[in-house]
């Protein structure tokens, strides 16, 4: 029903040719721009004085359990394989209180055959954990709720766009002062996108602001940083930091120790499909060796170099992002010339100097040493504490706030900016979002308020869309570079006082006073796997249990022919021994969710299994059992298909091999097997390969809750 009705939205709008289309939302992107700079304009010092009811904070919040029998929590999730099937409902446990803090659960929540899930024609928010009750945020909603009155025109139709605007999906505002995202129209969102969804740290966010760009990350992996898990804090801001690369841009990563090395040697254009492998190379770095910071940006200003030879670049900003947690032993900040030289090289070269940002992560960085390099290369400079995971992320994303600080009046600061095309994780199907920046004008000089993001469904461009030609047409209107002035103060209100050489450029994070808006949202609360709708604990269990009662036959089937056959007969020379052991295991039944997945590869018989021997173990509330090997990713099966017992399954036969049994269940000691003798159900020889038999292994998806929850 859902695609008939989708299907006969859009005929009404078929003859619109690609052009017209992205002419038309770039224009409807535009309207609701105006209507929040009008909106911020009539707030003037008083929001309270254009929104009256905003300091009561009674607002649709997104992240609250709406009152009543009739909600059930699930979301639809599409499948990246077969875009066009119907998208997978998946069912999770929402245990939120109902109607959360201050009652304001969304009321009014119809099914929406269009989104395929419960919505209200009204405006949600999300506000951010630890939000202040502030003049400042109460700017930001009663502003966006002047985008929800135009966001509500373009969906019903009513707009002078008419039925092309009426099949618009997701509408939504992020605000930068506190994190506010407001979307139209209004649906519950589960508990896990409560929990980490920030708009300042999506791609359609920061592209909005800085355009098209080069930035290359500069990571210290020196033996210092295995201190105070400073290598794994600094993987999780990197990784946030390339969320923010969009196809517009160009990336690469660098490391360095004693030496430098790289992922690659050119950047890479920011796709999902390399920012994956960057990300790859992250989470293999290891610490070792010495700090040699300048050997890190030697190479960095190289790839910049040698990338814009051969048009591997924006064209645009050159960024490097430069972290460490010490003292570099290369780099005397008072004697630079050799960083001007490098800069200088670079205008050689036809390209733009580099901005520096610099973050000295942890009690050991010298803090004055990266004020120098961020201030001396229009920059910031950021001090992250250890153990302070949050503090990192925001830290790494906030380059943009210093970009949008120096865009001039009336320049091309406002285009929209396209994102590539993507599968829509709350089952929409592929889409593209165009997104647009809001700025208003205070005391002469602009100021950045947040974005505006719409997005546009794949089909509004018709049945014979051509993926990569309407993405070439997607990169050629955003891939426009911004006109910066550097010479404009930086009006930051996040800056410290602290001066180098008269400039100041190092960012404070300013810890949230005073009373704090109600809000159901959460931050790094939630456990990533529980909304993927995976099975409950006891089918884990009852798997788990299977499997080893399968062992248990099979031993036991053994132990009675040995017993027949080794009667008035002599023992077999060189008999192997295959030794079980009791040992106590101390279980606790808990909530815990799995997914069921198809493993791809068995190791072959005779080679080594590297990874890929029987596994189980208890982790975060799940149990994790299978076949892995190295270097493989599972695939998903749907809920509901039917499981396959694990038959012929490898198992190597060392001396004196042990196997665990949990829940306190006793084998048979010592039990001893001639050489020779076949198999019972589940052992192999080596040698002898299965035939038609395909393991399924049982394991939580590391990555699950984020695919299911990031919906753009």
């Amino acid at each position: 029903m859902r695609t008939v009705q989708l299907l006969s939205l859009l005929a009404a709008v078929s003859a619109v040719d690609e052009g017209h289309v992205l002419d038309t939302r770039e224009k409807m992107c535009t309207d609701a721009v105006n209507a929040l700079v009008a909106k911020y304009d009539a707030i003037g010092g008083s929001a309270e004085g254009e929104c009256a009811d905003v300091t009561s904070y009674k607002f649709p919040d997104l992240c609250v359990k709406p009152e009543g029998e009739g909600y059930e929590a699930y979301y639809l999730k599409a499948d990246k394989e077969n875009p066009d099937r119907e998208p997978q409902r998946v069912i999770y446990d929402d245990q939120r209180d109902a109607s959360g803090p201050e009652n304001n659960g969304i009321s009014k929540l119809k099914h929406n055959e269009k989104f395929g899930i419960p919505t209200a024609d009204i405006m949600g928010y999300k506000i951010q954990p630890q939000t202040e009750q502030s003049e400042a945020t109460n700017a930001e909603m009663c502003a966006a709720s002047g985008a929800g009155d135009t966001f509500k025109e373009h969906a019903s139709g009513e707009s002078k766009w008419g039925k092309l605007a009426e099949s618009t999906s997701w509408q939504y505002f992020g605000g930068q002062k506190t994190g506010l995202f407001a979307q139209y129209p209004a649906t519950v969102k589960t508990v896990c996108w409560c929990d980490y969804y920030d708009p300042r740290y999506r791609p359609w966010y920061s592209a909005a602001v800085t355009g098209p760009k080069d930035m290359i990350l500069v990571l210290d992996v020196s033996g210092s940083m295995k201190n105070e898990g400073r290598m794994d804090i600094m993987k999780k801001g990197a990784i946030a930091q390339l969320d923010t690369m969009t196809f517009l841009d160009y990336i690469q990563v660098v490391s360095y120790s004693s030496d430098a090395k790289s992922q690659g040697t050119r950047l890479l254009q920011g796709t999902d499909e390399n920012k994956q492998k960057l990300k790859e190379y992250i989470e293999e770095l290891t610490p070792a060796g010495q700090t040699n910071g300048k050997k890190g940006l030697k190479l960095a200003f190289d790839i910049f170099k040698k990338s814009a030879a051969e048009s591997k670049t924006s064209g645009c900003l050159r960024i490097i992002s430069f972290l460490t947690d010490g003292a570099m032993t290369d780099i005397d900040t008072n004697s630079l010339g050799w960083l001007n030289t490098e800069q200088t090289n670079m205008v050689t070269a036809g390209i733009t100097k580099a901005h520096i940002f610099t973050y000295a992560l942890g009690s050991g960085a010298k803090t004055k040493d990266m004020r120098i390099l961020a201030c001396q290369n229009q920059g910031w400079m950021a001090t992250i504490k250890d153990g302070d995971v949050a503090g990192i992320k925001h830290a790494m994303i906030r380059y943009f706030e210093y970009f949008s600080g120096k865009i001039p009046a009336n320049t091309n600061s406002t285009k929209p900016r396209w994102s590539d095309f993507y599968m829509d994780s709350s089952g929409q199907g592929k889409m593209t979002t165009v997104s647009k920046p809001v700025f208003i004008t205070k005391s002469g000089r602009r100021v950045f308020e947040g974005v505006v993001g719409i997005d546009v469904l794949a089909s509004d461009f018709g049945e014979n869309l051509d993926d990569n030609a309407m993405s070439d047409a997607l990169n050629s209107r955003s891939k426009q570079c911004i006109n910066f002035d550097f010479t404009l103060a930086d009006l930051s209100e996040s800056l410290s006082s602290t001066e180098e050489n008269g400039v100041k450029c190092e960012i404070m994070e300013r810890e949230p006073s005073g009373t704090m808006v109600p809000t159901g949202a959460t931050l790094d609360e939630i456990d990533d796997n529980h909304c993927n709708g995976s099975l409950p604990w006891w089918a884990v269990l009852l798997i788990v249990l299977f499997f080893v009662g399968c062992c248990c036959f099979c031993v036991g089937s053994t132990c009675k022919r040995l017993s027949a056959g080794g009667k008035g007969g002599s023992k077999t020379r060189g008999q192997q021994v295959v030794q079980m052991t009791h040992q106590n295991h101390h279980v606790q039944a808990r909530a815990m969710n799995v997914q069921v997945v198809q493993a791809q590869a068995m190791p072959q018989p005779g080679q080594p299994m590297m990874g890929g021997a029987m596994q189980m173990q208890q982790q975060r509330g799940s149990i994790t059992m299978g076949m892995q090997q190295p270097g493989q990713y599972p695939v998903q099966v749907a809920q509901g298909m039917q499981m396959q017992q694990p038959m012929g399954m490898q198992m190597q036969q060392p001396m004196g091999m042990q196997m665990q049994q949990p829940m306190g269940m006793q084998q048979p000691m010592g039990m001893q097997q001639p050489m020779g003798m076949m198999q019972p159900m589940g052992m192999m020889q080596p040698g002898v390969q299965p035939m038609g038999m395909q393991p399924i292994a049982v394991q939580p998806s590391a990555a699950g809750g984020q695919q299911s929850q990031q919906f753009r």
